[in-house]
């Protein structure tokens, strides 16, 4: 192990630490120290009596447990865990009450056209439109003739009483020809 360390007031050490080597400090040019490794504190509580090995005689370094100390500050918050595992469904809950009728939402879009409908029936007439502009004048037409062309109701009566009026008159009796 490599050990470094400047000290305030000119102590340095620049000194490999093992079993093997000796520690060497300098302070001010000159040796300080020049010595070999010393007992662990294993040997030495050995020496003062203890029994055990040196796993025992760490474990019976716990001492007995301390009061509750103080509540710490808060630590900074850590980074965010991975996502778990998506787990199963869970069973349905009950029916809720029927909520507060919301508010009306904006228009949608236009939907699709649909299909052609079957005729309907026929509409009310409509309004009288507005009265067209004056047409040009027709052609002269053509007088008819009374007589030729025409007979009135009074001309009908007149010619049947004529006609009658020529036919023989009948007297009662038969002839024959």
């Amino acid at each position: 192990m490599k050990f470094t360390a400047n000290f305030t007031g000119g102590f340095s050490s620049n000194s490999n630490f093992s079993k093997e080597e000796p520690f060497n400090a300098s302070m001010g040019g000159g040796v300080l120290i020049n010595g070999k490794d010393g007992k662990s504190a294993y040997e030495i509580a050995k020496e003062n009596g203890f029994v055990g090995t040196e796993q025992e005689w760490l474990a019976s370094l716990k001492g007995q447990k301390g009061d509750k100390g103080d509540r710490g500050e808060q630590g900074v918050q850590g980074i965010q865990g991975l996502r778990g595992e998506k787990g199963e469904q869970g069973q349905r809950g009950e029916k809720g009450e029927k909520g507060d009728k919301g508010e009306q939402g904006i228009q949608g879009k236009q939907g699709l056209q649909g299909a052609k409908g079957d005729k309907g029936d026929r509409g009310e007439q409509g309004i009288q439109g507005i009265q067209g502009e004056k047409g040009e004048d027709g052609a002269d037409g053509y007088t008819p003739i009374k007589g030729k062309d025409y007979y009135t109701e009074a001309d009908k009566t007149e010619m049947v009483n004529a006609v009658i009026s020529a036919l023989p008159k009948y007297n009662g009796e038969v002839t024959t020809v």
